[in-house]
Order: C-alpha cells, then structure tokens, then sequence
C-alpha cells in the first residue's frame, strides 16, 4: 500500500491474474473516497513476475516493483517499473547484472528529490549490491547501494 498527498491509495495484488491462468499482477489507485481510479497490470505478462510487490507515490508518480520477473533467462532477477503519471508508459529500472537479486523488493520516491531508489536484497555476497540509484530522466542507474555505503556509477 502507497499513500500520495492527494490521499490517493495505490494498493497491489502481485499474486493476480489478467485470467485465470496467469498470476502476473495489478495494482489499483484509489482516490480518497475510495473510487477506482486505475487498474495497471505489469507490462511483461509474466505468470509469477511479482509486479507490485513494493509501491512507492509521489504525486502522481509511482515505482512499482516486480521482483520475481525473469531476465535474460535468469529466474527472479526484478525490475522496478517507473510511471510519470498512471496512464504513462513504464520505464523499466534495471541494474546491469542479471544475477539473482529479487531487483524491485523495495521501492522509494523521496519528497523534493528526481531520485528514485529501488531495493535488490538477493544478490550474492560476492556481488553484494543491495539496490540502485536511478534518475526519473534516463532509466539507467545512477548509483548503486551498498551494505555499508555508496558508489556512484559514472553516468
């Protein structure tokens, strides 16, 4: 569940299919009086994606993640998806590895800030990112998070 200042209320079902047979995921905004406003399914239909296991709004901003989303054949390594507005076409937030990192479990939009923080709790500790930094202009990580600190990316 995410809260914006407008009170309205994005709420997900990761677990929820387009049909009975596919489990890829909606998230739902509600405005105050508790209206449907917008049903967003994940953009890959992806049975088993997770999309909207983490929420995060601002405004009419929102980062929705979708940690059990495949990549490049390799199981459960998420995104986060980034959309300006609800009817806004995603941009897909991605670190570059495609380990298994469960990319998406947390997502954060700080007030006054174009930062966007998406959390990856599953990579290894040989590899021991805990997330990225990414710019709401160019989907492309800005930094990437570390256990006991940061590293900026160079972009």
């Amino acid at each position: 569940v995410a809260i914006n200042d407008s009170a309205e209320i994005l709420v997900s079902a990761p677990f929820q299919g387009v049909d009975e047979l596919s489990a890829v995921g909606v998230v739902l905004r509600f405005n105050a009086s508790g209206e449907l406003l917008h049903r967003q399914f994940s953009p890959v239909l992806e049975s088993g994606a997770l999309f909207g296991i983490s929420l995060a709004m601002r405004g009419g901003e929102t980062v929705i993640g979708a940690s059990g989303l495949d990549r490049d054949s390799q199981p459960n390594s998420g995104v986060g998806y980034y959309f300006a507005d609800p009817l806004a076409p995603a941009q897909t937030l991605e670190l570059p590895t495609t380990a298994l990192a469960a990319m998406g479990r947390s997502a954060a939009l700080a007030p006054g800030r174009s930062d966007i923080l998406v959390g990856a709790p599953g990579l290894f500790r040989a590899n021991p990112q805990e997330g990225g930094i990414f710019s709401i202009a160019a989907p492309l990580p800005i930094g990437t998070l570390f256990r006991d600190g940061f590293e900026a990316s160079g972009r």
